[in-house]
């Protein structure tokens, strides 16, 4: 929950729901994975490189937040 990144969602509550862990996590618009490439088909090689390079910097960004704990 103390994670603030630009490619990281934001956890805004947790807690237990009928018993099990629960999280409420930022609402953000857009298409996921399966939409995209159902509606647009494959994607470019630079789409590709660009997704992976947001994800990577939002892991390392958790990461070093962990080893700051």
């Amino acid at each position: 929950s103390l994670l603030q990144h630009p490619h990281v969602a934001a956890v805004i509550d947790f807690g237990q729901l009928e018993g099990a862990p629960a999280q409420v996590l930022e609402l953000i618009e857009g298409l996921n994975a399966a939409q995209l490439i159902r509606d647009l088909g494959p994607i470019s090689a630079w789409a590709a490189l660009e997704i992976g390079v947001a994800l990577t910097t939002a892991l390392a960004y958790a990461h070093e937040a962990l080893d700051l704990e």
